[in-house]
């Protein structure tokens, strides 16, 4: 019925059996049961070790992904939105949905992601960094100091911490698409 050398495709219901796992609360889209997904996709026996959860978002869109430690086996994408901007708010609700509270992996992203977590305001601030208490505002000291000293806690209401954190910061780490640290 088509001439030679026409391409078509045609949609395909192959997402219809994991559809059950996802749910979608005002513009988040996230899945509500994680254990059976992963069994649904053929990973035996799952162990929260084995897996790191990778957080992005910009200030259109956020997504949440499982990783494999040693990236044998797929990335599962838990939370996404198109619509909600980065926030404390909107990270702590697509972390709330996906229960991240009973995984408790290790979460990997980029500076941004990281210091919204543990409740750092965005924007241009004068300790934007979770690690030491760097001044980006004491420009006559950024070529003088070479060692800030360590941020000892983040409590809210002191040197630009307005959230209150419930992640420790040795669950954190810089995933290596984002940084070039050693």
């Amino acid at each position: 019925m088509l001439a030679s050398g026409v391409k078509f495709s045609w949609y395909r219901n192959r997402e219809k059996e994991f559809r059950k796992y996802y749910a979608q609360e005002d513009q988040l889209v996230f899945c509500m049961d994680i254990r059976n997904l992963l069994h649904q996709l053929g990973e035996r026996g799952y162990d929260p070790s084995t897996r790191r959860l990778f957080i992005d978002s910009s200030k259109r869109s956020l997504m949440t992904v499982s990783l494999h430690n040693s990236n044998v086996l797929a990335s599962i994408p838990l939370a996404h939105s198109t619509k909600l901007s980065e926030s404390y708010e909107t990270l702590k609700l697509a972390l709330e949905n996906i229960k991240y509270h009973e995984h408790e992996w290790q979460i990997y992203g980029d500076l941004k992601v990281i210091g919204l977590l543990l409740g750092l305001q965005r924007g241009y601030t004068k300790c934007p960094c979770f690690l030491c208490e760097w001044d980006s505002r004491a420009r006559d000291k950024h070529w003088e100091t070479v060692h800030w000293p360590e941020r000892e806690q983040l409590q809210a209401g002191s040197e630009n911490v307005s959230n209150v954190s419930r992640f420790d910061r040795e669950k954190f780490y810089f995933h290596p698409c984002t940084s070039n640290w050693e």
